[in-house]
């Protein structure tokens, strides 16, 4: 595992989570395993990437499925790239789970029913 970035404190504040825990890792030789394997071929071009676009997402929140144990960050390129970020709590440390396109109807309703947040103006 390779650290790619940290978890900005204000993050943390805005979603309403304990930031004991900020570090970002990722294995890329998996995620590139797991892109492949689910289809998410088009997101592979970005793995170089990673660490800019953890420093610059245009929205966070939280899957609700997974409160407080899982950060999604959603980047507007070509494509609106979701990243899921995991909390291991037992190693403290987050990591790069899955990274995806969400089409722009998912997006939107996302942020209408407050599952995102906006970091941009």
């Amino acid at each position: 595992m390779k650290q790619v970035g940290r978890i900005k404190s204000e993050y943390f504040q805005i979603l309403e989570l304990d930031d004991s825990i900020d570090i970002v890792k990722v294995n890329i030789e998996n995620l590139r395993k797991h892109l492949e394997k689910r289809n998410h071929d088009n997101m592979i071009k970005y793995l170089s990437r990673i660490s800019e676009l953890l420093e610059n997402p245009d929205y966070i929140g939280i899957n609700p499925r997974e409160r407080g144990r899982s950060i999604e960050y959603v980047i507007q390129l070509e494509e609106n790239v979701l990243i899921g970020i995991k909390l291991d709590y037992k190693n403290e440390y987050f990591y790069i789970a899955t990274m995806h396109e969400i089409s722009q109807l998912k997006l939107n309703q996302r942020i209408k029913n407050g599952r995102l947040k906006s970091l941009t103006t």
